[in-house]
């Protein structure tokens, strides 16, 4: 009987000895695996702060862009006409100078 209880006792101790190792393992591998979820989870994070900083400056360009078209409007809105207005004068200056020239 008492052999009997030491080989229960023995195989009672194998089995907790084997389930702790294996809690062990379980365990290191919840905090492998947890750290690694961790990284993870920081580099998204990383990424998606980027993503927002480049979208900020993005939007932000584009609305001092809008506000200086905005700016320059009633100013460019009259200068869209000069390349015209220049072409006219040249051509006004060419016949003033073939009639000076040939007079």
């Amino acid at each position: 009987m008492f052999r009997f209880l030491l080989a229960n006792r023995l195989v009672l101790n194998a089995y907790f000895a084997e389930a702790e190792a294996s809690f062990t393992r379980t365990s290191n591998r919840m905090k492998s695996n947890a750290t690694k979820a961790i990284v993870e989870a920081e580099r998204q994070a990383r990424a998606a702060i980027q993503n927002a900083g480049g979208t900020i400056v993005t939007n932000a360009a584009q609305d001092l862009v809008r506000a200086l078209r905005e700016e320059i409007k009633p100013i460019a809105e009259p200068m869209r006409w000069m390349p015209y207005v220049f072409i006219f004068s040249l051509l006004l200056n060419l016949g003033l100078f073939l009639l000076l020239l040939f007079r």
